[in-house]
């Protein structure tokens, strides 16, 4: 009986103090938690901003990766962006990270949107199928038509999306260095 006295007493307590409660709802550990992982996720960002080059090398470095990753060479991606960044002077890591703008959640809208373009550039033919009748046999009938489209495709939406993250990313690189020089 007295022990059951003893918990009554502590639940009044408890029930009596909003810092006992705010403290229940507002556990310490979720709190270091989600420090913790913002704070990773800063000194990555900060990494990243770190990166070896110029802002001009960084910027084409990863330009060139999302180039590269428009195309449909699954596998092929890194190794393609990689050897761009070596010929032209860009940052290798952000250019193996920038060709990560195809992956398994955007294969398909981004392969179905290179594929439109490459229609659209290159005119429809009458045997060509729609996109939304695609399968793989149909693809494989097509052949170089298909294969001709989508590269086309690619190009364009490669050279479009490398221009404009290119730029953006050289501007924020340099806004980011000038700041860090003042």
């Amino acid at each position: 009986m007295r022990s059951a006295e003893n918990i009554n007493k502590k639940c009044q307590v408890f029930v009596r103090s909003p810092q006992s409660f705010k403290n229940l709802l507002l556990r310490p550990t979720k709190t270091k938690i989600h420090k913790t992982l913002k704070q990773k996720l800063q000194r990555w960002i900060d990494w990243l901003w770190r990166q070896e080059g110029s802002a001009s090398q960084r910027a084409r470095g990863l330009a060139l990766g999302v180039f590269s990753g428009c195309f449909p060479f699954f596998g092929l991606q890194t190794i393609l962006g990689i050897t761009l960044a070596s010929l032209f002077r860009g940052n290798i890591f952000l250019a193996t990270l920038g060709t990560w703008i195809s992956n398994p959640i955007t294969y398909l809208p981004l392969y179905w949107l290179n594929y439109r373009i490459g229609t659209i550039l290159i005119g429809k033919q009458e045997n060509m199928p729609n996109i939304s009748n695609l399968n793989p046999q149909i693809i494989l009938d097509q052949g170089s038509d298909f294969l001709i489209r989508i590269i086309l495709g690619s190009s364009m939406m490669g050279l479009i999306a490398a221009i404009s993250t290119g730029a953006i990313a050289y501007k924020l690189l340099r806004s980011n260095t000038t700041q860090g020089m003042k």
